[in-house]
């Protein structure tokens, strides 16, 4: 068990995420974490000895609450399909708190080897073993065909749910407000508009991927 923060760690931590999602990894200095906090950079040395542990604890704090409600989504209490349609929900509800750390992740894991490394060791510690185990059960059930390896399919699973729902809160959240202060003709935002409208609830989106996701998967 995690131990619990005290109130200048989790005030390091929260301005610590301010400057590395303003400023990415690389442009972001513990000296200005610490100038931020209101603290030294000794203080930060106190609780995390190199900037890449500062991050890890930053991603961790969002990623420890995601787990949780993943473990949830997956437990073995329930067929297959349903708990693929869980994941989805799970997915397609993310606050925007996890989003924020999702696109914070991707871009430094693409930028530095020592983050990326990091990511990967905690991700197999953490939803990788969730998602294998979901794969295995649906094989053992009928649902996916057995002859599929289970990290390809496990990467297919993530890929068909995490590029729709961040579509879906891309066009009802910030498309369609966009559009009504635009000044392109009446038409135009007229069908831009209906379009944004048509997209599927949260609920309709989680069991659209989950039916699509078990015709590709189908033994």
């Amino acid at each position: 068990m995690a131990r619990p923060r005290g109130d200048i760690e989790q005030r390091l931590l929260a301005k610590a995420r301010k400057c590395f999602l303003a400023h990415g990894f690389g442009g972001t200095s513990l000296r200005q974490v610490a100038r931020e906090a209101g603290t030294s950079v000794g203080m930060i040395h106190y609780y995390y000895r190199t900037k890449e542990e500062l991050f890890q604890a930053v991603v961790e704090t969002t990623y420890e609450r995601t787990l949780s409600d993943l473990e949830r989504a997956l437990a073995p209490d329930a067929p297959f399909g349903e708990r693929l349609a869980r994941l989805y929900a799970k997915l397609s509800n993310l606050s925007d708190e996890e989003r924020e750390t999702v696109r914070m992740v991707v871009r430094e894991a693409m930028t530095s080897q020592n983050v990326l490394q990091a990511l990967l060791e905690r991700s197999l510690r953490g939803h990788i073993p969730l998602l294998l185990r979901l794969v295995a059960d649906g094989q053992r059930e009928g649902k996916v065909r057995a002859d599929l390896s289970p990290p390809v399919v496990m990467a297919c699973i993530m890929g068909i749910g995490v590029l729709p729902t961040f579509m879906r809160r891309a066009g009802t959240q910030h498309i369609g407000p966009s559009l009504a202060k635009s000044k392109l003709p009446a038409p135009f935002k007229a069908m831009a508009k209906a379009a944004v409208s048509s997209l599927p609830s949260e609920a309709d989106m989680a069991g659209i991927l989950g039916a699509i996701a078990l015709s590709a998967f189908r033994a």
